[in-house]
């Protein structure tokens, strides 16, 4: 059972909601971001036994934005580093798993590939956003958080992983549609008792339509599909193979022109039988210099 639920938490690790509506948008050079995220995730899994696994996280995410000219494009750094509080219950009379502690660091280098200029702050107020624009992140996982792989329930994941993600847009005067379509590659880990943790490639496709209500909010509706992440403890499949569609939607309330309150929600739809099926929360205070 230890083996089994090392591997239930690598899959859980990653199944939540993957981008954010409107993080490629235009912005002007030297802008810096704080940013506090309270994150809430609640998961349900099934077990073989056909009893249910009842996980949730809490979560606070400190993360820095640094936007710069990378090649004439509008380029971006961003260093998030997280704590966590996860507990896991049981329905079939397994003693419940809790831990706490610092997650993986995460740096994401992204920049604009069309239509994404590098642009000063006055040439930035004078540039059209309309019409098609793209651009593209690289995110990497770093095995920085707490993990003892004796324990059944970590902060961190014990392995390196990255995420590559492609993104495409059209804006049409207060609406923005967008596309994205990003890859998650996992290295092997070591579970308890020296067993092999393997995952396969995560592929998920996203859509977010957001229009302005005004100057100073917007709201989205959000839709991702995720497939694959499937695990494997010492060669042998789990069969838990993501095939999950998940909606949510998310507001951005402008409190000032350097203070930004976000709030965001969203759900899994349907997923096969012994896929998790999450339900994420957050609240956003973003501050901008």
């Amino acid at each position: 059972m230890n083996k089994l639920l090392a591997i239930i938490m690598l899959l859980l690790a990653h199944a939540a909601w993957a981008a954010d509506a409107r993080s490629y948008v235009l912005t002007p050079v030297g802008t810096q971001l704080i940013q506090l995220r309270e994150v809430y995730v609640d998961t349900t899994l099934k077990l073989a036994d056909g009893s249910d696994l009842h996980q949730t996280n809490y979560s606070s995410q400190l993360r820095f934005t640094r936007y710069f000219d990378s090649a004439g494009q509008l380029g971006l750094l961003q260093i998030l580093v997280p704590y966590a509080d996860s507990s896991m219950r049981f329905d079939n009379g397994l003693p419940d798993r809790s831990a706490a502690g610092l997650g993986d660091v995460v740096v994401t280098y992204g920049r604009g590939l069309w239509n994404s200029p590098a642009l000063g702050n006055v040439a930035f107020d004078n540039f059209s956003q309309e019409g098609w624009s793209s651009g593209a992140s690289l995110s990497l996982f770093v095995p920085t958080g707490d993990y003892d792989p004796r324990r059944q329930a970590n902060p961190g994941q014990g392995r390196w992983a990255a995420r590559g993600e492609l993104q495409f847009a059209r804006r049409s005067g207060p609406v923005l549609l967008e596309l994205l379509g990003n890859s998650t590659l996992y290295l092997d880990s070591q579970g308890s008792g020296g067993a092999a943790l393997h995952q396969s490639p995560l592929y998920t496709l996203e859509g977010h339509a957001s229009a302005d209500l005004d100057r100073r909010c917007w709201v989205s509706l959000d839709v991702a599909y995720q497939q694959g992440g499937d695990t494997e403890l010492n060669g042998r499949t789990q069969d838990r193979a993501l095939r999950n569609w998940q909606a949510g939607s998310t507001l951005l309330w402008r409190l000032s022109p350097d203070r930004i309150l976000k709030l965001a929600y969203n759900t899994t739809l349907a997923a096969p039988l012994h896929a998790p099926r999450t339900s994420t929360a957050y609240l956003e205070l973003r501050y901008r210099w």
